[in-house]
């Protein structure tokens, strides 16, 4: 069921009782985002090695950063160190570029974010990291808050993306299984809680109304289910007390609220109506399909942005949602990591099919968003005995999209690491913080909302000879 923001509540009770089905009343002035933009945050759980999806190239001679690199993670790939053929011919599956003089591979398995990249829509910011310990649910708080002070017991704070549309006077739209932090947004009284009226509740797009029994079970076959029964019931309940109830009822507020959320699902479901879903998105989540994902809940996710940006305009929302599980490849990383990627980033999967039936059906809306991809920590250099890699600091942070400004951001692959493969437990080190990055993503959508989004994010740690100024065109 939709969770209608405080303007939408005001605008569309206004109207009154099940007439409404438009809105007679117009929402309440506000200054509103500078910019068009549509952010898609996405959370790789789990702690995403992404220097599995980016590496160095394959290099023969020993002490350099790509020997170390293939040889100390070998046992990722299931490979043996001292074999070097083997070795040379993984790196030569990987997609190969060359961005500003520095060498790279991308996983043969992405080649969309490969093409993305070469059309310069892709901003890699390198040694990021969004918290200082390695704990999953304290580093996720850390992230999702936007406060490097967080303490594991803030999972009832506001999150930056909630503070974001608060700034913005819009809505944020989840569409996860269960609302992220990242989403929260901030309590008006209570600064250990949280308010989520701003948030909208978009798990399953195509049933964000009541159940409708007439629509939903179709002619008279309600009659025959529990559900229809009762639905047509206190439908009618609901319609007759709002006919006969006294205009001061303390209860009239409960009957304005049914009448609101019934409306609004069918405004939503009417427009919907219009958007069938694509036959590409759909067979990312069905069952036996020719391209069924390996996650079919990410499939089904495509479908609900695709849903969203549809209802835009009603939703009135300008940060959406969305998650990827799975990411903790402590073991057989190879065999794991691999369906996850292609899921997201493959040829014809998951984002590639959402902005090409964005671009089919729903035209300007893909050159309008932009992906944000990162996880709530990185990994260590070095592979560990059971072939994955275990909890570490920095990581890669992706902006993927039309108004990106595209290339690497950082020092890709830092030389003070290669004397530290060979050291058991070392991190990859954290330079940038993700504050730097959210605040500038905020920037891009609201001026001035930076700093009341994440206070304090122009002075956090930043890499030495890094501009994020010019992440977006």
């Amino acid at each position: 069921m939709k969770r209608i923001s405080r303007r939408n509540f005001i605008k569309y009770s206004a109207a009154g009782a099940l007439a409404l089905s438009t809105c007679s009343l117009p929402g309440r002035v506000f200054a509103g985002p500078d910019t068009d933009t549509i952010l898609v945050t996405l959370m790789l759980d789990g702690g995403p090695d992404l220097r599995y999806l980016l590496t160095p190239p394959w290099d023969p001679n020993a002490g350099t950063y790509g020997n170390e690199f293939w040889t100390r993670r070998a046992r990722t790939y299931e490979i043996s160190p001292d074999n070097a053929t083997e070795l040379e011919a993984k790196w030569n599956e990987y997609h190969h570029l060359n961005s500003g003089g520095v060498s790279f591979g991308i996983e043969p398995g992405s080649a969309w974010l490969k093409d993305m990249f070469l059309a310069n829509k892709v901003a890699v910011i390198c040694n990021t990291f969004g918290s200082t310990n390695r704990n999953h649910a304290h580093s996720t708080i850390t992230l999702e808050r936007g406060d490097m002070a967080a303490s594991g017991n803030d999972a009832s704070k506001s999150g930056w993306g909630g503070r974001l549309v608060n700034a913005c006077e819009t809505n944020s739209c989840s569409l996860t299984s269960s609302i992220r932090q990242v989403c929260f947004g901030p309590h008006p009284v209570n600064p250990l809680d949280h308010d989520n009226t701003n948030v909208v509740d978009g798990s399953d797009t195509r049933q964000m109304g009541l159940f409708e029994y007439e629509t939903d079970l179709g002619n008279n076959n309600w009659r025959w289910a529990t559900q229809g029964i009762m639905s047509r019931a206190l439908s009618s309940y609901y319609t007759a007390k709002n006919q006969e109830m006294a205009s001061d009822s303390i209860y009239r507020p409960l009957l304005q609220s049914e009448q609101s959320v019934r409306s609004f699902g069918r405004l939503v479901n009417t427009r919907l109506d219009s958007f069938p879903i694509p036959s590409a998105l759909e067979s990312l989540y069905t069952n036996g399909s020719a391209n069924e994902l390996d996650s079919a809940y990410f499939g089904r996710q495509m479908r609900n942005i695709y849903d969203t940006l549809a209802c835009e305009d009603l939703l009135n929302t300008n940060v959406i949602s969305t998650e990827y599980t799975g990411w903790d490849n402590h073991r057989h990383m190879h065999e794991n990591i691999r369906p996850s990627l292609n899921d997201i980033f493959g040829t014809g999967k998951g984002l590639e099919t959402l902005v090409s039936s964005l671009n089919s059906s729903q035209p300007g809306k893909a050159p309008r968003i932009v992906f944000m991809v990162y996880g709530e920590f990185g990994r260590q250099l070095s592979a560990n005995g059971d072939y994955g890699t275990d909890h570490g600091t920095g990581n890669y942070c992706m902006l993927i999209g039309d108004r990106v400004n595209g290339g690497l951001y950082g020092e890709m692959f830092p030389a003070i690491e290669v004397p530290k493969f060979s050291q058991a437990g070392t991190d990859i080190e954290g330079r940038t913080s993700f504050l730097q990055i959210i605040g500038r993503v905020c920037e891009q959508i609201k001026t001035g909302s930076g700093e009341t989004t994440v206070p304090g994010w122009q002075t956090s740690a930043i890499e030495s000879g890094v501009n994020l100024s010019g992440l977006f065109t």
